[in-house]
């Protein structure tokens, strides 16, 4: 790798140790290697190599890709190849023996002094303003204040959104004399904006081996297994409760804890063993707070609302889409 192409290794360090936070530790080691050290004990040395299109990943070793602002259609197939990876805007996906983590809430540096910093109305604390005219529908009116009182945000917040969603033709925006009134558009394009952003890969996932057996009966054990914990059921588990359409053999859930270690730790100690491809998921929420926003029970259980779940299935591989789409039409209907 010519000296031209040496990614910026101090940083892509400094990344690294940000979004595995207390999961393990991160340190260089020579021009284009790095060691990252598991707390479970496992120690798994990387080689870093610049992302150009076509790259195959070393047969001889694990590699991680570094990139630049790359376009998330580029992001998602790394994704899917399950390859490891930092852009340096502040996106990490790390996939090594006993630690899988995928963030795009770091500290990035790529962006130009001079560039305007840019804000999404989809933000954790924003997207409580779409989250709220969503849940209400097309036919509620509002005004700036109100929906900043029904969101729970500060006016500028509020005021930021509308514009954003506005900008996007998402919200309907009129004026009667001297007063301002706002309204949805329409759902699905709220959904569709949205989802152009958004991914359920961008929480973070650590899967266990769990004797689930029957996912629909072992759904009500999980109360008693966490009554201390704030937690809701997602993707195909938490459809099935609200409107049962595809079969499913997983079971997601939103977990509030501040970091993988933690959901690692929780899975230990209830007795799950970390598998890659076990049949129960504990999912550190990337947006934090609003996760929980229209969090209900179906059954007895907690369950995400019908846009985080129409949300995390709309690029779930194993027809998510289908689940979206049929949830986001059973909501229209009411």
């Amino acid at each position: 790798m010519g000296a031209q192409n040496t990614p910026p290794l101090d940083h892509v360090v400094s990344l690294l140790s940000e979004a595995i936070s207390e999961g393990g530790d991160v340190r260089a080691e020579g021009d284009d290697r790095i060691r990252v050290i598991v707390r479970s004990g496992r120690d798994v040395r990387l080689r870093v190599r610049t992302w150009a299109s076509g790259e195959q990943a070393s047969k001889r070793g694990r590699t991680l890709w570094v990139l630049r602002a790359a376009h998330r259609e580029v992001l998602e197939e790394l994704r899917r190849r399950d390859e490891s990876f930092v852009d340096l805007r502040g996106v990490v996906r790390l996939h090594v023996p006993g630690l899988f983590v995928d963030r795009e809430d770091l500290r990035g540096s790529t962006r130009a002094p001079s560039s305007p910093v840019t804000r999404s109305p989809f933000a954790d604390k924003s997207s409580l303003v779409p989250r709220t005219l969503f849940s209400h529908g097309e036919e509620r009116r509002w005004t700036v204040s109100s929906l900043a009182q029904a969101a729970g945000v500060a006016p500028s917040t509020a005021s930021y959104a509308v514009r954003a969603l506005a900008e996007r033709e998402i919200l309907e925006v009129h004026r009667e004399w001297r007063k301002k009134f706002l309204r949805l558009v329409d759902r699905r394009a709220l959904v569709k904006e949205w989802a152009r952003e958004y991914s359920w890969r961008r929480n973070v996932q650590v899967p266990f081996q769990a004797p689930v057996g029957s996912p629909s009966r072992f759904l009500p054990r999980l109360p008693r297994l966490m009554p201390e914990l704030r937690w809701a059921l997602t993707l195909q588990a938490g459809a099935s409760l609200l409107a049962p359409h595809a079969t499913w053999e997983r079971i997601h859930l939103y977990a509030n804890l501040r970091s993988p270690q933690a959901a690692l730790d929780l899975g230990v100690e209830l007795g799950w063993k970390p598998e890659e491809r076990g049949p129960l998921v504990l999912m550190v929420p990337h947006h934090r707070s609003s996760v929980w926003f229209g969090l209900r029970r179906a059954d007895g259980l907690p369950v995400v609302s019908d846009l985080q779940l129409i949300l995390d299935l709309w690029h779930y591989p194993l027809r998510g889409r289908e689940q979206a789409e049929h949830l986001l039409a059973r909501v229209q209907e009411d």
